[in-house]
């Protein structure tokens, strides 16, 4: 066996008390520093899904308004596509709930079946046949529309859609 050369003791094999402090603390400051950024992220991700969540519905009941047809007992009413199919949307304004399993009802739900509140204009038209219709879909579904827009909610979203009536 060779003798270890002077110069080097066993004192410079591995890190000092000091070095080992200062990389714990680099750590720690990064961990905090992620931990902290968690909920701001999570709220974002659940503000993304129920965005998400409430397009869809818009896009259905925009396709449900666009599919109006004449019903065949009754040829002086509409008839919407699902989910409209049952709801009675008259003309004027419909204020209508969305329940937490995607359907829509003009009877407000219990709070636990409440996901959001729907808003179906009916405009007026410069153009014979033609029917503007503007809908909106806010979250949750305690927000209220007043004054020309969403009150007590946390995010929405609108469109405008022409609808040709059918003779």
């Amino acid at each position: 066996m060779k003798p270890i050369p002077a110069s080097r003791s066993c004192r410079r094999c591995g890190f000092t008390l000091v070095e080992v402090i200062v990389a714990v603390g680099m750590v720690t400051f990064a961990l905090v520093t992620v931990v902290a950024l968690l909920p701001s992220g999570l709220k974002s991700h659940q503000f993304a899904t129920d965005q998400a969540r409430n397009v869809q519905v818009l896009n259905d009941l925009a396709r449900a308004v666009k599919g109006v047809h004449r019903k065949e007992s009754d040829p002086t009413k509409f008839e919407f596509l699902p989910p409209l199919e049952s709801v009675s949307v008259g003309s004027g304004t419909s204020n209508l709930w969305l329940y937490a399993d995607g359907t829509v009802s003009s009877t407000k739900p219990q709070q636990r079946d409440l996901r959001g509140a729907v808003r179906i204009e009916q405009l007026s038209s410069p153009v014979a046949g033609t029917l503007p219709v503007s809908i909106s879909v806010a979250w949750p579904g305690t927000a209220t529309y007043q004054g020309g827009k969403w009150t007590k909610h946390e995010g929405s979203v609108s469109t405008l859609q022409f609808i040709t009536l059918p003779d």
